[in-house]
C-alpha cells in the first residue's frame, strides 16, 4: 500500500514539474518576442520607438519660418520669373507663376493676386459645352504661349451661380476680366481659341 501511494506521489510530482516547465517556456518565447500579455490573457505586441526619428521645434528657426511667410500672400505661393504652366494647371489654381501664363481652377482667394499681379480671366465653362471643351483643349495644348501675367481661371459655369448672377453671365463660354478687387473691367463671349481670348485682353 505504501509503494502504490509512493508510486502515485512520484507520478504527480512529475506531472506537476513538466507543466511548470511548459509554462515557464512559454512564457520566455514570449518576452522574447517582445510580447506582453494584458489580464485577458491576449498577448499584444509591443513596439520600441527608440529607432523613431522625431522632429522636434528646435529644428526649425524664427528666420525659416518669417522666409516661408514671405513668400506667401493669402495662402498663395508667388513664384516669379519663367515656370512651367503645367504645373500651375496639376496644381488646380494654387499657385500663380509671376512673369508667366496660367490656367487654372477658380479660386477666390487667388483671382486679386493674379489680377494685382498681370491679368485675371474667368472662364464659365460647362463640360457639357462643345464650344468649351474645344477651348480648354487648345489651352492645355498650348499653355506655353499663354501671355506673360495672364491667368486664365477655369469656372464652373453649373455650380458657380453667384459668380455668374454678380457678373451677370447668362450663358456658358463666357469671359470676364477682373481687377485685384474683383470688379469686371470686360466681358465677352465665345472666343474659340487662345490666342483670340489673349487678343480680346490685350485691346
Amino acid at each position: 500500500m505504501k509503494r502504490f501511494l509512493l508510486g502515485n506521489t512520484m507520478y504527480i510530482g512529475m506531472g506537476i514539474v513538466f507543466v511548470v516547465l511548459v509554462v515557464g517556456v512559454g512564457l520566455f518565447l514570449t518576452m522574447k518576442r517582445g510580447g506582453s500579455s494584458d489580464s485577458s490573457g491576449v498577448v499584444s505586441e509591443s513596439r520600441s520607438i527608440s529607432s523613431v526619428d522625431f522632429e522636434t521645434p528646435s529644428t526649425y528657426s524664427d528666420d525659416s519660418m518669417s522666409d516661408s511667410v514671405d513668400n506667401k500672400k493669402d495662402d498663395v505661393e508667388i513664384f516669379s520669373g519663367d515656370s512651367s504652366t503645367d504645373n500651375a494647371n496639376d496644381l488646380g489654381g494654387a499657385v500663380i507663376f509671376v512673369g508667366s501664363g496660367a490656367y487654372v481652377d477658380y479660386d477666390a482667394s487667388i483671382v486679386s493676386v493674379a489680377a494685382a499681379e498681370g491679368s485675371a480671366v474667368l472662364f464659365f465653362k460647362a463640360d457639357w459645352c462643345p464650344s468649351c471643351r474645344a477651348l480648354d483643349e487648345d489651352i492645355i495644348e498650348n499653355l506655353s504661349l499663354i501671355s506673360d501675367g495672364m491667368t486664365i481661371f477655369k469656372v464652373n459655369y453649373d455650380k458657380e451661380i453667384e459668380l455668374r448672377q454678380k457678373y451677370g453671365i447668362t450663358s456658358q463660354h463666357s469671359f470676364v476680366l477682373v481687377d485685384a478687387q474683383g470688379e469686371l473691367l470686360k466681358k465677352w463671349i465665345g472666343s474659340p481659341t487662345l490666342e483670340s481670348l489673349m487678343s480680346q485682353v490685350e485691346k
